[in-house]
This record gives C-alpha cells, sequence and structure tokens, in this order.
C-alpha cells in the first residue's frame, strides 16, 4: 500500500505530521518535502508523474485554493487510473458549501473518503492519519508504540480471548479479502431453501444460525477494530538485546558494544531460569483443552504461546555492555505515592551492586536517582542523585537507600508530567528524553509508575529504537493506588491502602451512628473502584449504605430514592449514613448541575466556572465512549464530590419512597459532610509484605535488565513473577466487570440494587 500526498506548500508542517502517522503503516508515502533535491521544474515533473505511478492511493489537502501542481498531480493520477475511489480528500477548515463547490469543480464527487478538521494540529494529524487507514483496512501502527484507543481492554481474559481467536484465524478482514461471515450467511440461505420440506423446526434452526452468523461478523468487526486501532496483530514477544545489539553492531563503532552473551558469576542466590521457561496466561482449564472440546476453546494456550517468560536470573549476561565495563543506570519514580516505592528502588540498588561485586565491575557501576520522575529531564544534570547500596560504596553525596526502605512516600520524590499523556506534545517531550538519556550515557532506565508510567515507558523504548544513537534498555516496575494495571494480580501497596480505608470507613459508622450525619467518603479510583469495592467488602455489613464506582453508572434521583429508603429504615428522628465512592464515579445526571458558560445550570450548588467545564467534557467524553487518561482533574473530582454531598440534601426531602408506616425523619435537621483520606492512604508506611514484594520486584527487574531483556514490565501474574511485553500492557486499563461475581459480592454487602440509574 503506497499513498502520494498532495497539497499546497503551506500546508507542509501538518501534512509532514500526517505522512508521519502514515509510513508506520504503508509500504511508502511520497511527499515533496521529502524529495527537495528535486528543485528543477522538468525534472521534478517526470519524478512526479513516476511517483504518481508508484502510488496509486492520493491523499489531497485542501485548505486554500488548489495550486497547479496540485491539480497537475490529481489529473495525472485520474488519467492513469480513471477513479475518484482511489483519493483521500482532508478539507482543513473548509465551509460545508466550500467542499460541495471544490467536489464538483474537481470532478471529486465520490471520493474514497472525506476528513475535515477545524485546525491542522498534532492530534488532528493523528486522527486523520487513523480514519485513512481505518478506510483501508490497515492497523495502525504509532510512532511512539501506543494504540490510538488507550482503552482497548478492560480485563485480561478479554485479552487472552481476543488472542485465541487470532491463533485460530480469525485475521484481519483487508480490502478485497473474502468475508468468511456472510459466506456463511449465504450458505445457511442455501441450506434454508434445501430444508424447507423437512419440518417446522428448520425455522428455528434457520433463525438461530443467522443469529450465530451476526454475532460473529459483530465479532469480527469488534476484532478488526481493535487491530486497526493499533493492537498488536500477535501476541508480542518481550524483547531482547540478543537481536537488537547485533543489527546495531551494523551501524555502530566496532568494538563498542558487545554482541555475545557472557557468563553470570551470581551463582549463590537462586537458580538460574532457561529462557524456555514459561507461565501460560491463564491456568483455567478451558484454555488447556482441544478446540472442539469446549465451546470457548480454540486449542492449548500453551501451543499457541500465549504466555510469559518466567522471571529470575539468567545464565548470560548483556549487561555491562562497554567494554570499559561501566554501567550506568538511571531510576525514576511517577504518578503519586504508594507504600512500597523505596524497597523498590533499594531492590533495583542491592541487586546492580551484587552484579558488579561478583563480576568484579564496581568502579564501573553508577547508579542514579532522577528526582521528582519525568520532571528530572527538565534539567537533568541537577536532578541526577547517586544511589548507594551500603555504605561501602563510597559516591560523593550518596543516598544509601537501604535505609530508606521501609519508608513511606518515594526518597526520589516523583510527579506527573502531562506532556507524555497529551498527542500534542508526547513525541517532542519524547524525543528530548531520549535524547537527554543518551547525551548523559544511561544504559538501562528503570521506571516505576502506574498505567501513564507504563505508556510513557514503552513509548521512550518505541522512540529510542527508532532513532539512531546509544542504545538504551527500559524496564518498568507497577505501582497504582488504584490497581488498574493489565496483567497485575496486585500492586505493592494497594492492600495496605485498602486496609487503612477499611479503618477509615469504621470510623466513620462510629461518627455517623454516634452524632447522626450523611458521610460522602472519596477514596482512590480514577477509571476503577478496586479501592472502594475492597475496603467496602472487608467492612460489616451495615456500615457502607453505597458504594460508587466509575465502571457502574448511578443517577442522583436514584440515588436519593436508595440512601432515604435506607436511611428511613433506621426510624432514626435524624437520619444518618455512609456513601463511599471512587474519585470519577459521577453520576449520569450531573449537567444538571453543570451548565456552559453564560447559563445557569438547572440545579445550582455553587460549583466554580472549572467545575462545571470539567463534568461538561466528562459528560462528553461518556457519550462518545472514552474514558480518562491519566490522573484525574482536581476539578472533576471536587465537581463531584459537591454533587453528591450538596446535591442529595436537596432531593431527598422531595424523593418519593415505598413505606409501610408514615415515619418521617427530620430532613432539615440533617447534617452532611465529606471526607478524602486518598493522600493519608497512599502515605502511609509499607507493610512487611510490601517491603519484600517491592525489594522481590526491584531484584526482579534487574536480574532480567542485565539478560538483556527490555521494554517489559515485572509482575506477579497468578502465582509466578514474570515478564510481560509492554505492548500488552499499554492495550488498556483494568476495571471490574460489572456483571462479575467481585461487583455482586459488593452489590450483597451494600445491599443496592444493580440498577443506580432508573427510579
Amino acid at each position: 500500500m503506497r499513498a502520494f500526498m498532495c497539497h499546497d506548500s503551506r500546508d507542509g508542517e501538518f501534512v509532514i505530521q500526517v505522512a508521519s502517522h502514515l509510513r508506520k503503516s504503508l509500504d511508502h508515502v511520497f511527499f515533496f518535502e521529502d524529495n527537495k533535491k528535486q528543485q528543477d521544474k522538468d525534472n521534478y515533473i517526470s519524478v512526479l508523474q513516476e511517483e504518481v505511478r508508484k502510488h496509486p492511493l492520493m491523499v489531497v489537502f485542501v485548505g486554500g485554493e488548489l495550486t497547479d501542481w496540485q491539480v497537475m498531480e490529481i489529473q495525472a493520477n485520474l488519467q492513469l487510473y480513471k477513479t475518484t475511489a482511489r483519493f483521500h480528500v482532508v478539507y482543513i477548515a473548509r465551509s460545508p458549501e466550500e467542499k460541495e463547490i471544490f467536489r464538483q469543480t474537481h470532478n471529486l464527487v465520490v471520493p474514497g473518503i472525506e476528513i475535515s478538521i477545524d485546525k491542522p494540529t498534532p492530534w488532528a494529524a493523528a486522527e486523520t492519519a487513523q480514519k485513512i487507514l481505518r478506510k483501508l483496512n490497515v492497523p495502525w501502527r504509532s510512532i511512539d508504540g501506543l494504540p490510538l484507543d488507550p482503552h482497548l481492554f478492560s480485563y485480561e481474559k478479554d485479552i487472552i480471548e481476543f488472542y485465541k481467536k487470532r491463533a485460530r484465524g480469525q485475521n484481519l478482514q483487508g480490502p478485497g479479502k473474502p468475508n468468511q461471515a456472510a459466506d456463511d450467511q449465504e450458505a445457511a440461505h442455501g441450506k434454508g431453501e434445501a430444508d424447507a420440506g423437512n419440518g417446522e423446526n428448520w425455522q428455528d434452526d434457520q433463525r438461530e444460525h443467522q443469529k450465530q452468523v451476526q454475532d460473529g461478523q459483530e465479532e469480527q468487526a469488534e476484532m478488526n477494530r481493535k487491530l486497526l486501532d493499533g493492537c498488536s496483530i500477535a501476541w508480542p514477544e518481550v524483547e531482547r538485546w540478543e537481536h537488537i545489539l547485533k543489527d546495531y553492531h551494523r551501524k555502530a563503532t566496532p568494538g563498542t558494544y558487545r554482541a555475545e552473551a557472557y557468563e553470570n558469576q551470581l551463582r549463590d542466590f537462586g537458580k538460574f531460569r532457561p529462557l524456555s521457561n514459561k507461565v501460560v496466561a491463564s491456568t483455567l482449564t478451558m484454555y488447556h483443552e482441544p478446540a472442539d472440546a469446549h465451546p470457548r476453546s480454540s486449542g492449548c494456550l500453551i501451543r499457541q504461546g500465549l504466555c510469559f517468560p518466567e522471571a529470575g536470573p539468567r545464565q548470560g549476561l548483556y549487561f555491562p555492555p562497554m567494554v570499559t565495563d561501566e554501567l550506568k543506570v538511571a531510576i525514576l519514580v511517577s504518578g503519586g505515592i504508594a507504600p512500597g516505592i523505596n524497597a523498590v528502588v533499594d531492590g533495583i540498588v542491592q541487586r546492580h551492586w551484587l552484579y558488579a561485586c561478583c563480576h568484579k565491575q564496581e568502579k564501573g557501576l553508577k547508579i542514579y536517582g532522577l528526582r521528582n520522575g519525568f520532571q528530572a529531564f527538565e534539567a537533568i544534570q541537577d536532578s541526577m542523585k547517586p544511589l548507594a547500596a551500603n555504605d561501602d560504596l563510597k559516591l560523593k553525596d550518596a543516598l544509601v537507600t537501604s535505609a530508606h526502605a521501609s519508608e513511606g512516600g518515594s526518597i526520589l520524590g516523583t510527579s506527573r508530567v502531562d506532556e507524555l499523556i497529551q498527542l500534542e506534545t508526547r513525541l517532542t517531550k519524547l524525543e528530548d528524553i531520549v535524547n537527554k538519556l543518551r547525551v548523559s550515557q544511561f544504559d538501562i532506565l528503570y521506571v516505576i509508575g502506574g498505567d501513564g508510567s507504563m505508556k510513557a515507558a514503552h513509548a521512550l523504548w518505541s522512540v529510542a529504537r527508532n532513532t539512531p544513537g546509544r542504545p538504551l534498555s527500559v524496564v518498568a516496575i507497577p505501582k497504582t493506588m488504584d490497581n488498574d494495571i493489565l496483567w497485575v494480580w496486585q500492586s505493592f501497596g494497594f492492600l495496605s491502602a485498602v486496609e487503612k480505608a477499611r479503618e477509615v470507613i469504621e470510623q466513620l459508622h462510629t461518627e455517623v451512628s454516634s452524632n447522626p450525619r450523611l458521610c460522602i467518603l472519596q477514596l482512590f479510583g480514577s477509571d476503577s473502584g478496586f479501592v472502594v469495592s475492597q475496603a467496602v467488602l472487608a467492612s460489616p455489613t451495615g456500615h457502607c449504605d453505597v458504594a460508587l464506582i466509575p465502571e457502574v453508572d448511578f443517577s442522583m434521583t436514584k440515588l436519593a430514592k436508595v440512601i432515604k429508603k435506607k436511611m428511613w429504615k433506621r426510624r432514626q428522628r435524624i437520619p444518618h449514613g455512609l456513601i463511599v465512592l471512587a474519585e470519577t464515579a459521577i453520576p449520569t445526571d450531573a449537567t444538571q448541575y453543570a451548565a456552559p458558560e453564560g447559563q445557569k445550570p438547572a440545579i445550582d450548588i455553587g460549583l466554580s466556572r472549572r467545575e462545571q467545564d470539567e463534568i461538561l467534557r466528562f459528560h462528553e467524553c461518556r457519550k462518545q465512549g472514552k474514558r480518562i487518561q491519566g490522573q484525574t482533574s482536581d476539578y472533576l473530582r471536587t465537581a463531584g464530590l459537591k454533587i453528591v454531598s450538596q446535591g442529595l440534601p436537596l432531593l431527598l426531602p422531595e424523593t418519593e419512597i415505598d413505606r409501610d408506616d408514615m415515619f418521617e425523619p427530620d430532613w432539615k435537621k440533617m447534617r452532611v459532610f465529606t471526607n478524602e483520606p486518598r493522600h493519608l492512604l497512599r502515605a502511609i508506611p509499607p507493610s512487611c509484605s510490601d517491603i519484600i514484594f517491592g525489594q522481590r520486584l526491584g531484584i526482579l527487574a534487574v536480574d532480567n535488565a542485565m539478560a538483556g531483556f527490555t521494554d517489559f514490565m515485572i509482575s506477579q501474574w497468578l502465582t509466578e513473577y514474570v515478564l510481560v511485553p509492554l505492548k500488552l500492557v499499554v492495550l488498556g486499563r483494568k476495571r471490574i466487570p460489572s456483571t462479575g461475581m467481585f461487583w455482586r459480592s459488593v452489590l450483597a454487602k451494600t445491599g443496592q440494587p444493580e440498577d443506580m440509574v432508573n427510579p
């Protein structure tokens, strides 16, 4: 698939951005800016004619009036291919009237696809490229390795199902490829006609078969959508320097980097793990039966390769890469803090020091902590803090990590960098970070962070690998209070935070039941309700009246009805209750409390302008089926809490409920208060299990980084520690299935109805 970019030079910058995205997926993309050496007009005309012949697909960018060159290019294509179906027209800020005039003037009445954009921004360039590729049935391949849709999956079992179906041959339906579902439907129709005389049951069989065909078509369409949006076509393997360095050697200075492994001398700290040791993605028997043994089975996961490499020390090492036996390592923490971060840092430092001692490379080992996460790259030389495993490592101003392993917080600091999330700034920021890491001569970068940090780590690796320069290995260690990273059984610090949240629920229940009040408790959960759900499940029955999580919709009118019924049953003159909600548990009728600028909301509770804007933006995203990326906006968080805490007192007196007597609490005397212990939960000291778990993750990250593995996340999956390719981690964000047993257990604990929307 080859594309010719037909454009005015004034739109050149935007066209280059579109072309850079298309080049990752198409065989070749031609545009003038890439051929400036062909400045001679006569020579360029012959080049143009040849390139049009080579590139039958033409993408026409219409900003102002078409230039003579564009008209020439369009006519050349039409003369060769006699059709407008090969044209994709991109209108840049053109009105409908202008577009119609253009179509008729230039005989492009039925172009292959029309794309309209308001402004030529980087995000618009990515969306333009994605729409073109979708029309061509060509999968999205981004420059930074991230899918265009950041929420392709919300559950690991769905990913397993996807790749099982891929393994048994449900492939992407490309242009001109036969549609098996349609063939099945046609065959079923013929069979129905042939069997029409065999009785009435054939009609039922026919309807059932057609339903299966329709379900298969919908399933195939959804699989294709995921592939087109950037899901890997095959189950990804973990990258390894064994292959990458061989490619690098052909370009690097001879003798600079090792291409062969050398033997690991670390023999007294665990058995070496052979490369053949794999951990299967799921142990359910239905995933390991013959293809015809179970309705959802399609053969064994092991045979299909749906496995992870087992983590552990390896016999062959690839680092340090320099002939001088120097190894330079960087560690950074991104996102919020969590109990156990310092244990992870200490595990990394201690293990690297052990490798250096065993291989007599102590002088060549340099380990630095990068202060305040990705913000360190704003002034990297000032942000590099030497780290020492113990007092024997003589480094000036070194921070001895072992002295802080049992402390809460982060000795390196941490931060969130929005530029790494926003497409408009992400690529520039990534290239800047890669350049600074190379200038500082780092060999390995360890990233400790949450969902956004895992994406940043994979994007850094992708950019570093695709740009010339010193090789860089990127290793990720998951850290999340929300427990929402895919392929992580449980993050370190998560259970400690849940235990603290349970204590808070108990204490607040004592408060509201002793001095009657209604408490709205807000816990972690920027896109998932794991902390809320587990804390509520661990609390005594009846202490939490309602649990609200982002995965399950609720309305204020239904919430008022449910909580009023629960408080009425207590038969207390002054009602009391406790509601626990996650950060982005936003009611479906939240727009009643927010309005566009210059208008008054239907229910005015005093939300600030920024809070109203965030509610409206969130509501629009939800309508489009989109979700939050990265951290929750402070304005959205406070707006959601205000709507629940200030909206309920207005709704409760007017809400009608079914009752068997005339008892009525004094709603005027009900007091509502809020509690937000999120920062308290994540700042607690780590438990013994957090410390041990964190150090184990750090140790295993080093074992496999030294063995040449890169672009992976170290994780405990099921009962084993594994290397998860970051390509799998970035496919989405883990959420609670609303129909699963876990959430149903929460409903049973609180007694709230399954439907929290309809009155």
